[in-house]
């Protein structure tokens, strides 16, 4: 059984929400949150209770350390200031620099007891990767800090499935059973240290867990491994998980995984192969996830290489129109008090995969 204390924490992230954003606001949450803005900041300004607001806005959606580092840039130094209100602009960003903090210590530790996961696996000559945040985090962003991750997510086969579950166990882990899944398999193991409820590892065997999804579509270890040509971290590998698992698991509800796929798309991982990428993507019924994980970048940050990869994807007519359920006002409402519309988008947008998945041009 998962702990009483951890399903609480699930559930109470999932239920926060902050409040709605206005149109500047949300301008000005897209700009601080890009590690490097193709555009110049919003030309006005907001004011302090405007900049508490989109603190709360980037918290929930993973992007609180990226906003506060954007908030130091020269452009931003009157951000949150109108009519004497340095004082505090101050405290607010204080509070909730403090905040990340709390944040950070969580990852560091997550990164210490995932790097023993990592040399245990190793060490026995296991296939397996780091996928999603933790790898997103070292190999996309400035620092590693600034991409916030809750978990350390395991990529491998299935047939190492079990020895796999020994190792964590050997290292004081134990496996939760998730009740809502009543005996079915979601190719995904929660594993929680003993000592330290809070450290959490998802072994995953595919990254498309629930089992009626996976009909459709599917992204195991071989599939990452094929679109990094052997190299599950290669910058193939990188926006394939990033769009997929965007896409899929979470319909782009969080601003941070529209930033993922940004950061694959501008090379900071190494130049994306196209070609590559439309191949497995096409196998593994995943076109219109990473169709969609490109637009929604490009048209968020307004940035000329997501554009450019998207063409040369070249998606299907029908791809191309389903990729237009996700919008950057869709992503932006999705944590907000105010999220209905976006959350009828999300549900059709799910049900476009399937359609897109099940009418690709090769069956793999």
């Amino acid at each position: 059984m998962v702990p009483a204390d951890l399903l609480r924490g699930e559930a109470l992230a999932r239920d926060a929400t902050h409040t709605t954003l206005t149109a500047l606001s949300e301008r000005w949450l897209v700009w601080l949150a890009d590690p490097h803005p193709p555009v110049s900041e919003p030309a006005s300004q907001i004011g302090a209770r405007e900049l508490s607001s989109l603190l709360d806005a980037a918290e929930l959606h993973g992007v609180l350390a990226m906003c506060l580092d954007g908030l130091r840039r020269t452009a931003a130094a009157a951000c949150g200031i109108t009519d004497g209100e340095d004082n505090r602009r101050s405290q607010i960003i204080k509070d909730k620099s403090n905040r990340s903090v709390d944040l950070v210590s969580v990852q560091m530790l997550l990164a210490h007891h995932g790097e023993i996961v990592r040399k245990s696996l190793a060490a026995r000559h296991l296939p397996f990767t780091i996928v999603k945040g933790q790898t997103f985090a070292r190999l996309l962003y400035p620092t590693p800090i600034l991409r916030r991750y809750t978990d350390i997510d395991v990529l491998v086969p299935i047939a190492v499935r079990a020895e796999v579950s020994r190792v964590l166990a050997d290292l004081g882990f134990e496996l939760q059973e998730m009740e809502y899944r009543s005996g079915a398999d979601y190719f995904e193991d929660k594993w929680t240290l003993r000592a330290d409820q809070e450290i959490l590892i998802e072994v995953h065997c595919d990254l498309v867990h629930n089992p009626k999804l996976r009909r459709s579509f599917w992204l195991g270890y071989e599939d990452v491994a094929d679109a990094g040509d052997g190299n599950p971290e290669n910058a193939t590998a990188l926006l394939l998980v990033a769009g997929s698992h965007g896409a899929i698991s979470h319909q782009f509800d969080r601003l941070l995984q529209v930033i993922d796929v940004l950061q694959c798309a501008r090379g900071v991982a190494g130049p994306v192969d196209v070609g590559r990428l439309r191949t497995v993507a096409d196998r593994c019924g995943l076109t219109l996830a990473v169709a969609t994980s490109l637009a929604l970048a490009s048209e968020t940050f307004a940035d000329e290489s997501c554009k450019a990869l998207l063409k040369k994807f070249a998606p299907r007519t029908f791809d191309t129109a389903a990729s237009h359920l996700l919008t950057p006002r869709v992503t932006l409402a999705a944590q907000s008090n105010d999220h209905r519309f976006a959350s009828l988008r999300r549900k059709l947008f799910r049900q476009a995969l399937r359609y897109s998945a099940m009418h690709r041009p090769t069956q793999g």
